[in-house]
């Protein structure tokens, strides 16, 4: 289930996949992440002008 903030409609952060999974949507990080991107979703329909190389996994 997806939850959202009554203020300002911003999704927040939620536990899937049992507990196993906490997903943490970009947009309510407010501070500098020490964690670099490990995969890239979505790879064969990507925008052309995304740049992204061989340097991840793709999925």
């Amino acid at each position: 289930m997806k939850c959202f903030c009554t203020n300002c409609g911003s999704a927040l952060p939620n536990i899937k996949m049992d507990g196993k999974l906490l997903v943490v949507p970009a947009g309510s990080i407010d501070s500098d992440i020490n964690i670099k991107p490990q995969g890239h979703i979505y790879y064969a329909s990507k925008a052309i002008l995304d740049g992204a190389g061989n340097y991840f996994l793709y999925f």
